[in-house]
């Protein structure tokens, strides 16, 4: 059983809305050897710093249910509360409201929002535990 350790980031400059990227790392057990640190990336030329920061989150789930790796547990570290928060504590409730916000508005990035509760229940199912990590953006952490 492996231990997964995944760093998330997305973000577009010079401006949000504008161009940007994405990008994951993921550590297994504890390997801290970035030649053996599995990566992936991508860009879009129009787009915000929220679609981009779920982007990465969405393609290191799908390296997660693609990879068929017996799982013990995963960390996501993301450096977006947008991300941590709407996983964490607010997309159920988002699903039951049928995808609208407190207001009765259709939820921002709604095809997105539903992409992730989709893989993020897939994923629970092949890990014993899971769980999100908030952490600071350009704070120094490798």
């Amino acid at each position: 059983m492996k231990d997964l350790l995944i760093y998330t980031d997305g973000g577009c400059r010079p401006s949000n809305p504008g161009p940007g990227g994405w990008a994951y790392a993921i550590a297994i057990d504890g390997e801290t050897d970035l030649s053996a640190v599995t990566t992936d990336n991508g860009k879009s030329l129009w787009t915000t710093n929220n679609i981009m920061e779920m982007t990465a989150t969405l393609r290191a789930f799908d390296w997660i249910l693609t990879n068929n790796v017996p799982l013990n547990s995963v960390i996501i570290r993301p450096d977006s509360k947008y991300v941590l928060d709407g996983v964490t504590k607010y997309m159920e409730n988002q699903k039951k409201k049928g995808w609208k916000n407190s207001d009765g508005k259709p939820t921002k990035n709604v095809e997105l929002w539903k992409e992730m509760y989709e893989k993020w229940y897939k994923v629970q199912k092949l890990v014993k535990s899971i769980k999100f990590v908030w952490v600071k953006g350009h704070s120094g952490d490798p």
